[in-house]
């Protein structure tokens, strides 16, 4: 997995759906006491010293990372983060979409709604434990230029979809 990090949302609808953050619940919780997981990880502090342990993070990729969704969209960049940080996505203030048809929009999110089902677990050991993560993507915007604009909003950029699967930090593809 490649981290970024440094030190977005105006609702553009089709079909009666924003498909630029949508809503999903996410299964199971890492925290509680119903079978959860409770590990050390250690952590290289000089690694990332430039790290905000604080500032919110994103998992970012693209349709063709998510290992399935519609081929012509395969560059279109999506990403996963807690339904928490949305209100503090300026993405698609910065950077306007192009149209897109309602069944290509509706195919990415049932991909990327697919992974998440699929990949909740992991996505949780990267984003923290959450009820809900929302998920989106652009319908034109250059998969740097999503990353930089994250980055300007203070998130922690992962690039850690790939090859249909969620990669930890190790950088070792978990599937």
């Amino acid at each position: 997995m490649t981290k970024r990090s440094n030190n977005h949302t105006n609702a553009q609808k089709s079909g009666g759906f924003d498909h630029r953050l949508a809503s999903h619940p996410s299964t199971p919780r890492l925290d509680g006491d119903s079978g959860e997981r409770d590990e050390d990880i250690e952590v290289d502090e000089d690694e990332d010293d430039d790290v905000d342990d604080d500032a919110p993070k994103v998992v970012l990729g693209t349709v063709d990372d998510l290992g399935r969704g519609p081929v012509h969209h395969a560059t279109r960049p999506v990403w996963i983060l807690h339904e928490e940080h949305e209100p503090t996505v300026g993405l698609f203030e910065r950077i306007p979409e192009a149209s897109m048809s309602p069944a290509d929009i509706s195919e990415i999110l049932a991909s990327l709604r697919r992974f998440t089902d699929d990949n909740a677990t992991d996505l949780q050991m990267l984003l923290g434990p959450t009820d809900k993560l929302r998920i989106g993507f652009h319908t034109s915007a250059a998969l740097e230029e999503v990353v930089e604009s994250f980055e300007d909003d203070g998130f922690d950029v992962l690039l850690g979809i790939a090859h249909g699967g969620v990669e930890l930090p190790s950088d070792d593809p978990i599937r």
